[in-house]
C-alpha cells in the first residue's frame, strides 16, 4: 500500500486544515506486555511458554490460525504547531510504503 509523505488534514490544534507529515507508528508504542492483563496473566500461568493459560488457545485450521498481516497505524504530526494525532484505529496491511507527493 502506498502512502503519501504529506498531505493536507484538518489540525484541531491550529482550527485550520495545514500540511501533514505522515508517520507510520512503531511497535514499540504498543503496552500489551506492561499491561495489568498481561502481567497476571504470566504471574497465574504455572506452564509457561506453553500456550495461552488460562485464556483460551487458538485452534489449528483453515477457519482460525495465524493473521498474515499487521494493522497499520499512521501518525500525522502538523507541520504548523508540531501536536501529533492519530485517526483511527488502523487497518491491515502487509506492506506500506511512503511515496514523494508531488
Amino acid at each position: 500500500m502506498r502512502i503519501p509523505k504529506k498531505s493536507k488534514k484538518y489540525c484541531p490544534h491550529c482550527k485550520k486544515h495545514t500540511e501533514h507529515k505522515v508517520i507510520q507508528e512503531k511497535t514499540s508504542r504498543e503496552r500489551g506486555k506492561l499491561s495489568v492483563g498481561a502481567r497476571r496473566h504470566s504471574r497465574r500461568s504455572n506452564i509457561k511458554g506453553y500456550g495461552g493459560f488460562p485464556q483460551p488457545q487458538m485452534q489449528k485450521g483453515k477457519k482460525y490460525g495465524v493473521k498474515t498481516s499487521k494493522k497499520v497505524k499512521l501518525i500525522y504530526e502538523c507541520t504548523e504547531c508540531n501536536k501529533k494525532q492519530i485517526i483511527g484505529k488502523g487497518w491491515r496491511a502487509k506492506k506500506v510504503e511512503f511515496k514523494q507527493s508531488h
